[in-house]
């Protein structure tokens, strides 16, 4: 006896289980004469704006005294809560931006009087704005359709210019720069005097001490407000800002004119802001003894030096020209009196740590360091495959040919593990500056990051698929790698980068835009941050092959909006699973996921541990993937894939009808010596199966009969499904949580 349900491939329903939520664009519907014209309109009036708002704001820079103005901006920002909370929240880049602004005038351009931060924030981020939308003035009504998409790519990477910072998360990028300039110490220290990983050390520290900073200076401000008496809020007063000039005035005037304790503590907590300045201040002793080991001071503070721009350097800068390519990216420091800087925020040290590194290299070391940063991008994936997937046969440099050219093509990385083989080429070149204002040079780096190492992965692959199986390749090392895929049923191509080119990887729109092939299908490319977080996250080998097989599959199913680490949290909650076939008009919005990885990560480096996000799965379901995985017969990458593609709730529903099976079977009156529940999963064309079988009273032989007929039923009921699992439990035997598991194909004939 035989029942069945069918997996995710029906209609959305008006609740569903996919977690998705349908938005309608009106303005959509419209003619696409009247939208550009509306896009143009909008941009028009930006630009105008943006030219009154930029007055605006540098009048409102000079009136005040710009290292408050700088310091207490960057307080606001390293203060304020989750961009997510705030519907139009102060980011990096608008700090960025006003202290490069600032830079622009000198000293005495400044008058020094208070001034209203509210309207200098809001202002700031009004400029912003404008100059974003003031680039639609000047579109052309006359465009195609490929012009006109064109246009949207390269506004997507001016987008992440301006205003996407941090490639990934601090300590991550930390530890990623260290390792991979390591290797160079001894040549930094013989150009520079220091090493590599100590100014990268050295960046990052800035943060911690800024950060303990704000915390006492924020203490102390908690118990002036809790003091119970004047003459306790003036104790905790005299402790913490001894320093202040005015203590024994102070300490005088309340003999002269007594106040309430309220009135004395607004006055004093006014009086604190004016020594906000000490939070992002440092001296050159500061400066040096922040710097690890026991360094010469002069060679830090040349260093220093070089990292710097004082007021007036920016004054013949354009201001335009600050949006996408600012001078304090790689000189972050503020100079000022007696060899003193002023951090205005430490994530500036942070978000451009590599860049900063990278503007100290002379042409000889630049070499050295392309190099290195090309050996190690390989070298830090093959780790994170040998650390994660113990069982998986790695090869580097496998130097092949086809016969299509005279010398031969490279391999960067080919991960073997069961019926799956990743082909993964890495790429560790820059976005040039160029190319990341939308530039010409786009165009290289799109071929240069996404199409060359898209056809280099496949033609290999296509290679081993079509080959005997088993082969012997050179590497540049001098060694061989004995490589065999003779039992490899899927090869996966993967791209893997240092720059981060998400902006621009949506193969729709560049072929729409005639930037790729029509008939290009792009390999996903994975930032190597986003491949650390991917192993962390997932850490089984079953997790990890099934999120790269479906991270594979998706591009070809769906056009997405998102990042890698949107869709990896996508994944952990619904396995990206999605239906497919009621979507596929639609653009699927995964943006805004990776934010649930904040706590986990940023509990990392503050040592306050969050919970780490999990992969939803019922126990049932996963102590049958863990058991899978642990017994590793073959093809057992190709059950867990199976079984890791079937939602949460299918998996709560087909766990609750095995457990009614049960009780049926072992019932005295039930006849039959088993029934089998049968399952279809999966998009029309490649649809997958599983059969459930509960019995009693069955030999070995009669079982595995009983087994191929629960898949035979599937096959027949569908030419679609080409794979199925057959599952069986004795009812009363403790067989948890299963007992025996075939892997089941239709045979040659397809009436069978």
């Amino acid at each position: 006896m035989n029942e069945s349900i069918d997996g995710a491939s029906s209609p959305l329903p008006q609740e569903n289980p996919f977690g998705l939520f349908k938005f309608d664009m009106p303005w959509m519907a419209l003619p696409i004469e009247q939208r550009i014209e509306a896009v143009s309109n909008t941009g028009s009036a930006a630009a105008g704006e943006f030219t009154e708002s930029l007055s605006e704001l540098d009048s409102l820079i000079k009136s005040t005294n710009p290292i408050h103005l700088l310091v207490q901006m960057g307080l606001r920002f390293a203060s304020a809560g989750a961009e997510w909370d705030n519907e139009s929240p102060l980011l990096q880049h608008h700090v960025e931006l006003l202290q490069a602004l600032t830079l622009r005038h000198d000293w005495s351009s400044f008058s020094f009087h208070f001034v209203d931060m509210d309207k200098v924030e809001s202002t700031l981020k009004s400029v912003s704005e404008a100059f974003y939308l003031k680039r639609m003035s000047d579109i052309n009504k006359d465009a195609n359709d490929s012009e006109r998409t064109d246009r949207a790519v390269r506004e997507s990477i001016r987008i992440q210019t301006q205003a996407v910072r941090n490639w990934g998360y601090p300590h991550h990028m930390q530890s990623l720069i260290c390792e991979m300039l390591a290797p160079l110490d001894s040549k930094f220290v013989s150009k520079l005097g220091v090493s590599g990983t100590a100014i990268v050390d050295w960046l990052f520290q800035f943060s911690h001490v800024y950060g303990n900073r704000l915390r006492l200076f924020e203490d102390a401000r908690d118990q002036l407000l809790d003091a119970g008496t004047i003459e306790e809020a003036l104790s905790i007063y005299s402790k913490h800002f001894f320093f202040d000039p005015e203590l024994k005035t102070i300490s005088q005037s309340l003999k002269d004119e007594p106040l309430t304790l309220e009135q004395f503590q607004d006055a004093l907590m006014s009086r604190t802001e004016l020594f906000l300045p000490f939070i992002s201040r440092f001296t050159p002793n500061d400066l040096v003894r922040l710097f690890p080991g026991e360094p010469d001071s002069g060679l830090v503070l040349n260093l220093v030096k070089s990292l710097s721009l004082p007021f007036g350097a920016l004054g013949k800068s354009n201001p335009e020209h600050l949006f996408m390519n600012n001078p304090i990216w790689t000189k972050p420091l503020v100079a000022i009196e007696d060899g003193s800087v002023i951090v205005t925020f430490p994530g500036f040290l942070i978000s451009f740590a590599l860049e900063i590194v990278e503007s100290l290299l002379d042409e000889e070391l630049m070499v050295a360091y392309k190099k290195r940063r090309a050996n190690y991008l390989e070298e830090k994936l093959q780790e994170l495959f040998q650390k994660h997937i113990p069982s998986a046969q790695i090869y580097r440099g496998s130097l092949w040919s086809d016969g299509t050219k005279p010398s031969p093509y490279e391999n960067d990385l080919l991960v073997v593990i069961d019926s799956f083989a990743f082909v993964i080429e890495a790429k560790s070149g820059k976005v040039s500056p160029t190319a990341r204002r939308g530039g010409d040079r786009l165009e290289r780096a799109i071929s240069d990051l996404l199409v060359d190492p898209t056809n280099q992965g496949k033609r290999f692959a296509e290679y081993l698929k079509t080959g005997p199986g088993t082969y012997e390749f050179e590497t540049l090392r001098g060694d061989i790698n004995k490589v065999d895929v003779s039992a490899v049923r899927h090869f996966l191509c993967f791209n893997a980068t240092f720059d981060d080119m998400s902006a621009v990887a949506d193969r729709h729109d560049l072929q729409k835009a005639g930037l790729i092939e029509q008939s290009m299908q792009l390999a996903p490319t994975i930032l190597l941050a986003d491949w650390l977080i991917i192993f962390e996250m997932l850490g089984s080998p079953s997790y990890i092959v099934h999120y790269l097989k479906r991270r594979a599959e998706l591009p070809s199913e769906v056009q997405y909006v998102g990042d890698e680490l949107d869709l990896l949290y996508s994944y952990l909650q619904k396995g990206l699973n999605l239906p497919i076939e009621s979507i596929q008009d639609s653009q699927v919005i995964f943006w805004g996921n990776s934010q649930h990885f904040d706590p986990y990560f940023m509990g990392q480096i503050t040592g306050l541990a969050q919970p780490k996000p999990q992969k939803i799965l019922t126990k049932w379901w996963y102590d049958i993937v863990a058991a899978v995985e642990n017994k590793r017969f073959p093809r057992w990458t190709e059950v867990v894939c199976l079984l890791l593609g079937i939602t949460h709730d299918d998996q709560q529903k087909l766990e609750g009808e095995v457990e009614r099976l049960r009780e049926v079977v072992r019932d005295p009156l039930f006849a039959d010596n088993d029934q089998t529940l049968v399952f279809q999963n999966g998009l029309h064309g490649k649809r997958d199966g599983l059969s459930f079988m509960q019995y009693k009273n069955y030999s070995r032989e009669d079982r595995q009969q009983a087994l191929l007929n629960g898949a035979g039923l599937l096959f027949d009921s569908s030419n679609e499904v080409k794979l199925c699992i057959a599952m069986a439990r004795h009812v009363d035997k403790n067989t948890y949580p299963y007992e025996v598991l075939m892997i089941c194909e239709p045979g040659p004939d397809e009436n069978k």
